[in-house]
């Protein structure tokens, strides 16, 4: 992609930094805005991890992955000149469509299904004057990452100085607990250790994490490090011990025929046997995800944070989805093709424009690789996840804004297009 120059000055001053054997700099204001253009990706998979490993999120995915299934069969065998988006169930035209009836029916149960459970995972909670949800704690524990990162690299005036710089302008979703546990331990380094503890100890034990949380930090607010008795690498191991029930269940995922009944897909039944497989197979791969991280980062690794960096490779890389900025007057400028391949960096269209050269596409939007790692999910299996995804809302949602701009309008155009071959 086009270099950034924050980046390239950030990288540039890192390298300087390892040839020179310099220790613990100071970062001006324009390396800080480098190194959080550099660091977004890491803010990601963190993100990704705490999604796998903590339970009611997984949990939550298998039911979605349910929906994802029935919503992938309904569009396409929506008839034409029916409205999509939303999609109109009052339509005459379907009322004899016994299949899209059926469909329909068994997503609004899994609807049902899905609010009973999970309708109170972001709840509210009171926390030091403040109302916090559990976005609080996964916004936290992906800048957390980024400043351990920075202090594992560089040391602690980096790490404070892209604190001054940066973290104190983001919104509050992404500060306050860190604010918080400033308070409370007296310095950065201190909050950053206590919080990188606390809030993954949370999110991976409990079915309420915020509330977890809130309880935990106000326990243990007489002599906050006390709370390293209740969270560190051994009791996070215990936070899996019922990982036998979680397993079983991936295990006895079924799929449904129209009428209602369990069936064994058969591969060669399918259209496109790989996307096929890794559709039906996906809740596996996702499960496969979350114990390598089981195995590995919790168990192996003991949850240190100085081999999370060194060996991420070695823990599950999501797909990274790519789309260029857009200018304050709405302008778009895509990467050509060609500049990816120079980088030796894969790259999976999603929109793209043939521009003057067609061997040289221009990307507007698609899927890309974390430093040249093997994404843990096949790209076109991610995209037809994310276009499930995308099915879903708008047509029984009416939300037809989702992702991105660019993304939003390659989805639309294919829902209001794709149909079965019934010839």
């Amino acid at each position: 992609m086009r270099s950034n120059p924050h980046v390239d000055a950030y990288l540039s001053f890192y390298r300087t930094c390892e040839d020179q054997n310099i220790k613990d700099p100071s970062l001006t204001p324009e390396l800080c805005r480098g190194y959080e253009h550099f660091v977004t990706a890491l803010h990601e998979i963190r993100h990704f991890h705490d999604a796998l490993l903590c339970r009611p999120l997984f949990e939550r995915f298998l039911l979605r992955n349910c929906i994802s299934w029935c919503v992938a069969q309904l569009v396409p065998r929506i008839p034409p000149g029916v409205e999509r988006i939303p999609i109109d169930w009052n339509d005459a035209s379907l009322a004899t469509r016994r299949d899209l009836v059926h469909l329909r029916d068994i997503v609004l149960a899994f609807d049902k299904q899905y609010f009973s459970r999970f309708n109170t995972l972001y709840d509210p909670c009171s926390f030091r004057g403040r109302h916090i949800t559990l976005n609080h704690l996964l916004e936290a524990n992906a800048i957390v990452t980024e400043l351990v990162h920075l202090y594992a690299v560089h040391g602690v005036r980096s790490t404070n100085d892209y604190y001054e710089n940066v973290v104190v302008r983001l919104p509050a979703l992404y500060t306050f607990l860190i604010e918080c546990f400033l308070e409370l331990y007296g310095d950065l380094i201190g909050a950053m250790i206590a919080l990188y503890a606390t809030i993954p100890f949370c999110l991976y034990s409990s079915r309420n994490p915020t509330q977890t949380f809130c309880e935990l930090v106000d326990r243990h607010e007489n002599d906050p490090h006390s709370v390293f008795a209740v969270c560190n690498p051994s009791t996070l191991k215990h936070c899996f011990d019922l990982e036998a029930s979680l397993k079983n269940d991936v295990q006895n995922t079924i799929f449904f025929d129209l009428d209602g009944r369990a069936i064994q897909l058969r591969m060669e039944d399918l259209p496109n046997r790989e996307l096929a497989e890794g559709m039906i197979n996906f809740h596996n791969t996702m499960y496969g995800c979350r114990r390598r991280l089981i195995d590995k980062y919790i168990g192996e690794f003991e949850y240190n944070a100085g081999l999370y960096f060194e060996r991420l490779n070695e823990l599950p890389i999501p797909p990274m989805l790519f789309f260029p900025e857009v200018s304050a007057s709405g302008a778009v400028k895509g990467v050509h093709e060609q500049e990816f391949i120079q980088r030796r960096q894969s790259i999976y269209q999603i929109a793209a424009h043939p521009g003057s050269d067609p061997t040289n596409p221009i990307v507007f939007a698609g899927l890309t690789a974390f430093l040249g790692s093997e994404p843990a999910i096949p790209f076109a299996i991610a995209d037809l996840q994310l276009v499930n995804a995308y099915f879903y809302h708008a047509g029984f949602q009416g939300e037809a804004s989702f992702y991105t701009p660019m993304v939003d309008h390659m989805y639309e155009k294919l829902m209001r297009e794709v149909s079965l071959d019934e010839k």
